[in-house]
């Protein structure tokens, strides 16, 4: 009993040391506001019935709109030229790491049938359609939880259904300009370090670990540009926010981790 009065007393005392260390410390990027109040706002949030239906909504949409940009992707891909084979070979490759195999294995199929190499204008008509609409839901429902407490008119404002439309379809474009340059920049990375490996620069264990961390590298790159991209243009704000925020490096370490462990599973589990 003794003992047990002891660590819990050892615990506590801990615990309230862990508490005012992370109330005296920020983070690069946090603006000098301390940890705890970020995690506190964070946890916080996740509690929120209005954030919970939102986030509900959103993933809702996304889903909606991914298998038809994933046929839409794969159909556009039979467009490159032979000698841009490399380019869909990585795009393919990058995709299967985050889709479930079986998923992965009926869209390459239906993507690549007969039916689809003969490139119907019909068939990436509809893509871009479906793929527009699920994607402008979903950043409009991710546009609302930003000014969820949008009377608060010193910080927000209220946008017009053009408004809201507009910036949401300029944020679809930015984001899907990225990804594709994403692919392109691991195109030509992991090109430079093959070849380092064949002229002997590098051993080929290292030519791995180095493929991985690249990939991994410029991945963490294009999930930080696209949450501050986020988190700068959707907010109906008075006054512009800064491209980094105390919101956004959270959100976006917090997504990289996702990734990386959806990643594992989808991997090695699924």
């Amino acid at each position: 009993m003794a003992m047990l009065k002891r660590l819990r007393r050892f615990a506590t005392y801990k615990y309230r040391r862990v508490l005012i260390y992370l109330r005296r410390i920020t983070l690069p990027g946090f603006q000098g506001v301390p940890v705890y109040d970020v995690l506190r706002f964070f946890i916080v949030g996740l509690f929120d019935s209005k954030f919970t239906l939102l986030a509900a909504a959103m993933s809702y949409n996304f889903f909606f709109s991914a298998v038809p940009a994933l046929f839409l992707l794969y159909t556009l891909l039979t467009y490159f030229p032979a000698e841009h084979l490399d380019m869909q070979a990585e795009t393919r490759s990058y995709i299967e790491n985050f889709v479930p195999h079986n998923v992965y294995t009926l869209i390459d199929k239906i993507a690549t049938s007969d039916y689809a190499s003969e490139r119907r204008s019909g068939t990436i008509i509809l893509g871009i359609l479906l793929t527009v609409y699920g994607a402008l839901r979903g950043i409009i429902a991710m546009m609302k939880a930003f000014t969820k407490d949008a009377e608060t008119k010193e910080i927000f404002k209220r946008r017009n259904i053009f408004q809201l439309y507009s910036t949401a379809f300029i944020l679809f474009i930015i984001l899907a300009s990225l990804f594709f340059v994403t692919i392109a920049v691991l195109v030509v990375g992991k090109s430079m370090i093959n070849y380092m490996q064949e002229v002997q620069l590098i051993g080929r264990g290292i030519e791995s670990f180095l493929l991985t961390g690249f990939t991994y590298f410029i991945t963490l790159i294009l999930i930080f540009l696209s949450v501050s991209l986020i988190y700068y243009l959707a907010p109906a704000t008075q006054q512009r926010w800064k491209f980094l925020t105390p919101g956004g490096i959270v959100a976006g370490v917090l997504t990289f981790l996702t990734l990386i462990g959806y990643g594992y599973f989808i991997s090695h589990i699924a």
